[in-house]
């Protein structure tokens, strides 16, 4: 699995690309897993999320996340 042992950074971007190239599936598993190891650890990216979100076209998500990160400080 390529993304397997990789930072949260380079999943997430990894995910942002393959939306792009319209590999929904793979952007989809991708956004999934990080959401789910972010249930664990008790962090999900707002920032990542948000890119993830609208490269694939799901704006509502995209504008939520960004306001999260906003919330919270984070540096974008």
């Amino acid at each position: 699995q390529m993304s397997e042992g990789k930072s949260v950074t380079f999943r997430a971007e990894l995910a942002t690309a393959f939306a792009l190239a319209g590999r929904r599936t793979e952007a989809i598993r991708l956004r999934d897993e990080l959401l789910k190891e972010g249930m664990s650890t008790g962090f999900v990216p707002a920032y990542h999320m948000a890119l993830i979100a609208e490269a694939l076209n799901e704006r509502k998500a995209s504008l939520d996340n960004w306001s999260i990160g906003a919330r919270v400080g984070y540096e974008f």
